[in-house]
């Protein structure tokens, strides 16, 4: 119980846990074998297995050997307040080692069960806690597998109850010292005051948290902590002997400061009728059984690829080494069918860029107010694009300084800006929409003239970046204004382009994407003032919220859902417009791709994938619900030039390594044809999946599509909570598949296949890696074959698929038949 605790409250550093809970699954000892016990029969503490310290402890508590009492076949550890103004606390502890000393050990060991039968304090507060608890290894090592504090008992009030929980410090308890915890399932028989049994399995893969014989919680111990300031993340569970230890203390906690001591009792104390060691392994969980169907002989329709659409906020990217080198990856996927929308194509600079930050200087201005164009830059973006069989979805701004109603201050400097100074001129209406209007048809112009017009007849145009937030500082009517003359101005340059809006934010934006399809429809064009604008597709936006719950993220599904199923509803009552193609223009698990933070702590490896394949495919069946016609769902990610590798934004690549989420891209683009219909037994219906998401059972299922003899199948194993769980037995049937054996090529993205991110951590997480090391994350970072078991048996037209697919994991079955 380190002093460096003392900066904060134990029990709010529950962060970046793994957690599974395996609904209350009971202990089986009967195959452990028992190697230390202390029933606490007689009437002393024996010294041959326990030392009662004398020592002064946290800032406020001192460690007294005379309130270490043995009676009534119990070890009674005791608080009272004390004489000394700095200790104030006299408290008690044993321990199965002699003064720190290891050649004093009295017990330790390595792996196995550990359990105390136990009553918590009655007088029990927020500063004032009980513990039993483990020291394995040396502590000051910075890999936990060389050393760690293991809690596996703490237990302090909090709003008037009892709680517990297992921590683990290690690190030493100095600067680098880090902690993680793991949030136990409830435990509400705590609330009766009696004894219970505390207990924790080790072994070199998992802690296992259990209560009065039950399973709790568990955890692996890999990759939880923090990492800033160069703190160094768990890399998996002690692999050194532990001895014991079992306490009482108090200490004033910030936020806690001296309660008990305002609220004493005249004594009190821990109890703990015994303690028992054992040896023993657990027999591994059973995997969860999943049944998939799949009638290859009634198709649903054509499979849309809505996958290929991709943007950033960051235009320069682009054309540097690492953004060009990934716009081929993306442009490889499916050759001039993928699309690339950016912010700030028309922004004042001479080609700056940062964090949420580009520029062209499209638009300039002599001294005599003449416009001054120039495509130098703008140029080089599209020309990239195209060079990589990528084309753009033309995003029509931000403001030129000089057309500007507010020219000053112009650009920002995140993450350093504070929100209010994000937004500066490039948001704001133009001085003069006759200028804007020709600078849009200069640009059309130039584009179709450079590219040719058969070309840019391919591309889409919209206006602006969601004009319902912050990003639009003019009022609604002005944003019909600037679309309006927009619009006209593309087709002036363009009779036949692409055209449409408004890509705003969070689906309906309320009643803004209803206000401007009416607009569009009946309304008054506010740059020719003839009835209505033209409108050729209708874009919005649509994002989850993760948040952190119990020291881990939990994504946030259901809300990205409903943020589309809203808008497809707005839509659908039109009926002129059911048919009018739709592109989510950013569809991302969350809003910020360059923000960091503990909520988006997801990015980099499994979480990110699993959650983009079981999303994907309820865009279509949301589609499907609402009888819209669904083009696109773009994804909100590119990378980041000149930051550290894995920093935490929301990217597909870092630092030229691709993520385990472009891997789900390249499985999206290997599938083609007509959709089959898919039932497992393990799918989360969508109507719940629209109000809760997946927060129950893990969300088992699949996504199909046949194309002549080929058919593809691309399954995955999701849950909102981004913890360990277990794996699933897959069992796929498929019927009317043609005759024959087919050829079966699979792949995978889990822990251990396709994932750049495993192999980054593998290699000690290094911040310059060697030419070697970032070669073998290259290597790790391309879509793999699974390389575990995987059985097929086809006859009569009937084929069945088994395998095992793990919490978090993609896998994509092609099948060819001769």
């Amino acid at each position: 119980m380190p002093v460096l605790r003392t900066i904060t409250r134990l029990f709010v550093l529950f962060i970046a846990l793994t957690l599974s809970v395996a609904h209350g699954q009971e202990l089986d000892l009967n195959k452990f074998k028992l190697t230390f016990s202390d029933e606490f029969d007689g009437d002393k503490l024996d010294t041959t297995k326990w030392q009662a310290p004398e020592m002064p402890r946290q800032g406020s508590c001192r460690w007294v050997r005379s309130l270490a009492t043995v009676s009534d076949g119990a070890l009674h550890l005791g608080i009272r307040l004390s004489d000394d103004p700095v200790l104030r606390y006299d408290c008690a502890a044993v321990r199965t080692r002699k003064d720190y000393d290891p050649k004093q050990t009295m017990f330790a060991q390595r792996y196995g069960y550990y359990e105390a039968r136990a009553k918590l304090p009655k007088n029990m507060k927020s500063d004032y806690w009980a513990a039993f608890w483990m020291m394995c290894g040396n502590v000051n090592s910075p890999d936990t597998r060389g050393g760690i504090e293991a809690d596996i008992l703490e237990s302090f009030q909090h709003s008037n109850e009892p709680r517990y929980s297992m921590n683990f410090h290690w690190n030493g308890y100095g600067k680098q010292h880090n902690s993680t915890g793991v949030k136990l399932a409830p435990t509400p028989e705590l609330m009766d005051g009696g004894f219970h049994r505390f207990g924790m399995y080790w072994d070199e893969n998992y802690y296992v948290a259990y209560f009065d014989g039950r399973e709790v919680g568990r955890t692996d111990l890999i990759g939880l902590g923090g990492k800033d300031n160069g703190k160094t993340q768990s890399r998996g569970p002690c692999q050194k002997p532990g001895y014991l230890k079992l306490s009482c203390e108090a200490a004033a906690w910030v936020g806690a400061t001296n309660q008990w001591e305002k609220e004493p009792t005249k004594e009190d104390e821990f109890v703990i009728d015994y303690v028992r060691v054992y040896e023993g392994t657990l027999p591994a969980p059973a995997p969860r059984a999943v049944h998939i169907q799949f009638d290859a002989a009634a198709p649903t329709g054509p499979l849309k690829p809505i996958w290929r659409f991709f943007g950033a906020d960051e235009p320069n990217y682009a054309y540097m080494k690492h953004g060009s080198e990934l716009l081929g990856e993306l442009g490889e996927l499916k050759k001039d069918e993928v699309f690339f929308r950016t912010h700030s194509l028309l922004t004042t600079g001479k080609g700056e860029h940062g964090l949420k930050w580009g520029s062209t200087n499209a638009y300039t201005e002599d001294a005599a107010g003449k416009p001054i164009y120039d495509w130098t830059i703008v140029d080089r973006i599209f020309d990239t694009y195209r060079d990589k069989g990528v084309r753009p979805y033309v995003q029509i701004g931000f403001m030129p300084q000089a057309l500007s109603v507010k020219p000053e201050p112009y650009r920002h400097h995140f993450p350093d800006a504070k929100y209010e100074e994000l937004f500066g001129g490039w948001a704001y209406p133009p001085k003069d929409y006759a200028k804007w209007e020709e600078l849009v048809f200069q640009w059309a112009k130039h584009c179709a003239e450079r590219y040719g017009n058969d070309e840019v007849l391919h591309w889409y145009w919209q206006t602006w970046n969601e004009p319902n937030i912050d990003y639009w500082k003019g009022t609604r009517d002005e944003f019909f204004k600037l679309h309006d003359h927009a619009i006209r101005a593309v087709r002036r340059a363009i009779p036949k382009a692409k055209v449409g809006g408004p890509d705003l934010a969070q689906g309906n934006g309320g009643d803004y994407l209803a206000a401007f399809l009416n607009h569009c429809d009946t309304g008054t064009n506010l740059a020719t003032g003839e009835k209505g604008t033209p409108l050729d597709f209708i874009s919005f936006h649509a994002k989850g919220s993760p948040k952190q719950v119990d020291g881990h993220v939990q994504m946030g599904l259901s809300n990205q859902l409903r943020d589309i199923d809203g808008a497809f509803a707005t839509i659908a009552r039109r009926p002129q417009m059911k048919n009018t193609p739709i592109i989510i223009g950013e569809s991302d698990p969350e809003g910020c791709a360059a923000c960091k933070g503990a909520d988006r702590a997801y990015r980099n490896g499994t979480m990110y994938s699993s959650y983009t394949a079981a999303s994907f495919p309820r865009k279509l069946d949301l589609a499907e619900k609402h009888g819209v016609n669904l083009e696109g769902a773009l994804t909100w990610a590119f990378e980041f030039e000149d930051q550290p590798y894995f920093a935490g934004f929301r990217s597909l690549a870092t630092n030229g390594i691709d993520k385990p989420v472009l891997n789900v891209f390249r499985m999206f683009s290997r599938m083609s044809g007509d959709r089959l219909l898919v039932q497992s037994d393990a799918a989360v219906p969508l109507d719940d999946l629209l109000k809760t998401g997946v927060r129950d059972q893990a969300d088992v299922s699949a996504l199909a599509a046949r194309d002549g003899k080929r058919i593809t199948i691309l399954a995955w194993h999701y849950h909102d909570d981004d913890v360990r769980g277990l794996d699933a037995d897959l069992t796929l049937t498929l019927t009317s598949t043609p005759e024959g054996n087919p050829k079966l090529t699979r792949t995978l993205i889990d822990d251990g296949h396709s994932n750049s991110f495993m192999a980054w951590q593998a290699l000690g997480s290094p911040e310059l890696p060697t030419r070697e090391q970032i070669r073998l994350m290259e290597l790790a970072s391309q879509l793999a074959p699974a390389s575990d078991k995987t059985e097929v048996k086809s006859e009569k037209g009937n084929t069945e698929i088994t395998f095992k697919l793990a919490r978090q994991g993609v896998t994509l079955l092609e099948l060819d038949w001769p």
